[in-house]
């Protein structure tokens, strides 16, 4: 009976070693953020990791779209984020995640570079609106549905992983730096 009590403190012990190694903030470089698709020029990925085994993973793009060389002020940026929540555990050098449906949030917006609303020229004002909501809503929908095609960012079921300094790695494709 004691042997089974010490073999379960030590692997609990264990697994919040581990989880305190892989414990903060991580980004992940341009060779990870290159493979994934969601429509942007720009693309950054970060993770964090809690003691406690929650995770949080933060995908922020941005597109500059040039509508006139003449005129900058027309320019438009396009940003798309996704924010996911959920938890992870650690057993013998795999991480399994655990995200559920309403964890997922994808929000996208449009809008001039140098946005300045005249509160005169309200008619302008309400169809700049009206044009970032309707692109909002449709992107917001188009970058969960491309989420799934990049489940290695977040979908992990008994994934080896590594740890090795500043550097992580979860299956083959993910890499993150502290």
């Amino acid at each position: 009976m004691k042997r089974t009590a010490f073999f379960l403190l030590s692997l609990c012990l264990s697994v919040v070693c581990m989880a305190n190694g892989i414990a903060g903030k991580w980004h992940c470089p341009d060779e990870v953020t290159d493979q994934i698709e969601m429509g942007f020029d720009n693309i950054s990925c970060t993770y964090k990791f809690k003691k406690d085994g929650t995770l949080v993973i933060k995908i922020k793009g941005m597109t500059r779209v040039e509508h006139h060389s003449a005129n900058p002020e027309s320019n438009t940026l396009r940003r798309g984020y996704i924010l996911i929540k959920g938890r992870y555990t650690i057993h013998d050098g795999r991480i399994s995640s655990f995200v559920e449906n309403k964890d997922v949030e994808t929000f996208a917006q449009e809008s001039r570079e140098n946005e300045k609303y005249d509160e005169r020229n309200i008619a302008v004002s309400t169809g700049d609106i009206i044009r970032e909501k309707t692109y909002g809503e449709g992107r917001a929908r188009i970058l969960r549905e491309r989420l799934l095609d990049h489940r290695f960012l977040w979908d992990w079921d008994d994934e080896p992983f590594t740890l090795s300094g500043q550097e992580l790695q979860i299956g083959t494709r993910l890499k993150c730096q502290k």
